[in-house]
């Protein structure tokens, strides 16, 4: 009972409501008619010393804002030209209409708001131009002050009608339906404009790819333009006017290059903004409407396409997934925590090794770069925590990297996975630490078992006391090679002395003394040589680098005990 009660209720509030609006719209064209009544009733024939005006106007019955004034000139010689324009009322400004005396003629004029060129102007069968301005003929001043009135009364009731009449249904499925019908092939006084949208499958009407064919001279041009309406913004849709067409021009949110573009079948450099063209300002008008009230509603829809993040490891499966050959690149990543990103672009193969723990979470962002679309990252405060190797060979840590796409839905939604995965990562890390009085050894096998033993020289530390260490490295090249032996009394360290430190491609973890006091003796060979306020221990890379330096701030806070 309730529920027909429900019903019965919603069912007489839509008649309600659609009563009202069609009272309203009824109410809106009557006072309009009547007003265009008054404007046919001053359009006179007018005669001058050369020419005779001969003067309509007629509304569109559907439409009637729209209107078709039709004046035709006969001079001396009895030749006559006609012209027909075609307008919606509600596109003129009315400060604009005056009338002026030149000669011996009275005019009225009226021009489009900003100028806009939306009055089409017909001469004879075939030419076709838009334009931005009407004269038209009063036969003496009277004429001309009531004349200029009723226009000036009619703009206002035309803007009304047209808002009545003009109400869009906020419906996405119909607003995308009505998109795709009505961006179509043209044709206009012998020139043709082909045009067309198809929807990817997958993307709920979302993602659009636009085909266009100017047909401009004999010469047959193709552009596609790929992209999402989420995209859009819908304060950035504006009409304009192009030769014989008009047309609708979206721009993307912040003005971002997020619409491919491919011409005659190569990619160019991304778009800020695509154009829909019409051969009728009023269909035109319409689409605006459509998009104004479409866009909004491809927020919420994208927002439905977002990938659920489940865990850690579906996380970096979508990483994975995410991460795509393009067609000038080649580009992969080791899915893990510990993670290894592999680009190859014209065979130089460049790597990146990072811990998702380090990166900043608040970095991810999608940028644009010329024809392809970039995930960056960075590090937390920036730190140079990205090992980089290019054919091999190592290079500098940096702070950042992107990854590449020739699509932007393949990344649209990665920055949130990433995130999600830097947090769980940084989570899950477990510290890798020695066991009791087994400090040392825990730190030189992680030195023995480095590549820095064949670059740098091998490298030991040894414990000589309770809070007594020995460093020893040996120089394999250079004014310096040889052996060198440092001696450190832990008393005179702090665990606030013990840093890793990047620099250039290598990797130190620094001793220091409290205060930087010269306390360190050191040798060269057996002999002894100054006293040193740091010592540098050379490290494979920032993992084996933070072990060493955490089992030696335990070392010499142990010694405190």
């Amino acid at each position: 009972m309730l529920m027909n009660s429900i019903k019965f209720f919603r069912a007489a509030f839509l008649w309600t409501l659609v009563t009202i609006l069609s009272h309203s719209l009824v109410r809106a064209q009557s006072d309009l008619l009547s007003t265009l009544k008054e404007v046919s009733a001053q359009l006179k024939t007018v005669k001058t010393s050369g020419n005779e005006w001969k003067q309509s106007l007629r509304a569109n019955g559907l439409r009637p804002y729209q209107v078709f004034y039709e004046i035709t000139g006969t001079d001396k010689k009895g030749q006559t030209v006609t012209r027909l324009y075609e307008f919606n009322l509600a596109d003129i400004d009315p400060a604009s209409i005056k009338y002026e005396a030149k000669k011996d003629e009275m005019l009225v004029k009226m021009k489009a708001i900003k100028g806009h060129g939306f009055i089409k102007e017909k001469e004879g069968e075939q030419q076709v131009k838009y334009v931005s301005e009407i004269t038209l003929y009063a036969d003496q001043i009277d004429n001309a002050k009531a004349l200029t009135a009723a226009l000036q009364k009619s703009v206002p009731l035309a803007q009304k009608a047209m808002e009545s009449k003009l109400k869009i249904v906020s419906k996405y499925s119909f607003l995308t339906d009505w998109l795709k019908a009505n961006v179509i092939s043209l044709n206009a006084a012998g020139e043709s404009y082909k045009q067309g949208i198809t929807y990817a499958e997958g993307f709920k009407n979302l993602r659009v790819k636009l085909i266009l064919q100017p047909g401009d001279k004999g010469k047959v041009e193709e552009e596609i333009f790929d992209f999402n309406l989420a995209d859009m913004d819908e304060r950035n849709v504006e009409m304009g006017v192009s030769g014989k067409w008009i047309y609708l021009e979206l721009a993307t949110r912040s003005k971002q290059g997020y619409i491919k573009y491919v011409k005659n079948g190569k990619v160019q450099s991304n778009e800020k903004s695509v154009r829909f063209y019409f051969d009728d300002v009023e269909r035109a008008r319409e689409g605006k409407l459509i998009l104004q009230k479409l866009l909004p509603l491809a927020g919420p829809v994208s927002d439905e396409l977002k990938p659920v993040y489940s865990s850690l490891a579906d996380g970096l499966k979508k990483i994975k997934t995410a991460v795509k050959n393009t067609p000038e690149i080649g580009q992969s990543i080791v899915a893990e925590c510990q993670a290894i990103l592999s680009v190859n672009e014209n065979g130089k193969v460049s790597e990146y090794r990072f811990a998702w723990g380090d990166i900043n979470e608040s970095s991810p962002k999608i940028k644009v770069s010329g024809k392809v679309f970039e995930m960056s990252v960075e590090t937390r405060d920036k730190q140079k925590f990205i090992e980089v190797w290019k054919n091999g060979e190592k290079q500098s840590y940096t702070s950042s990297f992107d990854i590449i796409s020739d699509d932007i839905e393949s990344i649209r939604y990665l920055p949130e996975i990433v995130k999600r995965v830097i947090t769980d990562c940084r989570a899950s890390v477990k510290p890798v630490s020695p066991k009791p009085g087994m400090e040392t050894q825990f730190i030189n096998e992680r030195l023995t078992n480095s590549r820095i033993v064949v670059k740098a020289g091998a490298q030991v530390l040894e414990k000589a006391g309770k809070c007594q260490l020995v460093f020893k490295r040996t120089i394999t090249d250079g004014k310096n090679a040889g052996p060198l032996r440092y001696e450190l009394s832990l008393t005179e360290m702090d665990a606030s002395s013990v840093e890793m430190v990047i620099a250039g491609s290598s990797v130190f973890v620094n001793i220091s003394t409290r205060n930087k006091e010269k306390t360190i003796k050191s040798f060269k060979g057996d002999t002894p040589s100054d006293y040193v306020n740091m010592v540098k221990i050379e490290c494979e890379n920032i993992v084996s680098g933070r072990q060493i330096a955490d089992t030696l701030k335990k070392i010499v806070s142990d010694c405190k005990k």
